[in-house]
């Protein structure tokens, strides 16, 4: 599943995201790594985020959400469930999502109210009957956004500038 590839890629050749045609290709090299720390990075990578969604497909009772908060990098929700919220954050959003976990976890349902799901204002939708994951054919996810904002840029973790929002909408 996680061939070696033939062509020798030294950690001092430049990394860089390929086409994936040329002797460098995603198997071994990438914006983070070369060689066989790539290759190990693609083996935690399935591991982690897709072998997670074939296994909830087993189950009766799964619910997915894409967290779509501007810059949305891999584990940033962790901060609005666990951690003070960040800067781009908002109040009536983080706590929102922190009752969608404390649904989850008091009655195994994360749905909430359209006033829960909005804070003060009450616009937007609402998560009231949140969709169950089905499996193949009826994946179902629930996008978890907030809009408006001031706009600002930050340099992210790999050194590119990216565009976030902070305040209320």
């Amino acid at each position: 599943m996680y061939p070696s590839s033939p062509d020798p890629v030294s950690p001092s050749t430049p990394r860089f995201e390929t086409s994936g045609y040329g002797s460098a290709t995603a198997i071994n090299t990438s914006q983070v790594a070369t060689g066989q720390q790539q290759r190990c990075y693609n083996i935690y990578a399935e591991a982690s985020v897709i072998c997670p969604y074939e296994l909830s497909s087993a189950f009766a009772e799964s619910y997915h959400y894409q967290y779509s908060i501007p810059f949305a990098s891999h584990g940033a929700d962790l901060s609005a469930i666990y951690r003070p919220a960040t800067e781009n954050q908002g109040g009536d959003f983080v706590l929102a999502f922190r009752k969608m976990y404390g649904n989850f976890i008091k009655t195994g349902n994360p749905s909430i109210t359209l006033a829960e799901a909005n804070g003060r204002e009450g616009k937007g939708e609402a998560v009231v009957d949140w969709p169950e994951w089905k499996g193949e054919g009826g994946m179902v996810m629930v996008n978890l956004n907030q809009t408006g904002g001031t706009e600002y840029r930050v340099v992210n973790g790999n050194g590119a500038t990216v565009r976030q929002f902070r305040g209320r909408g």
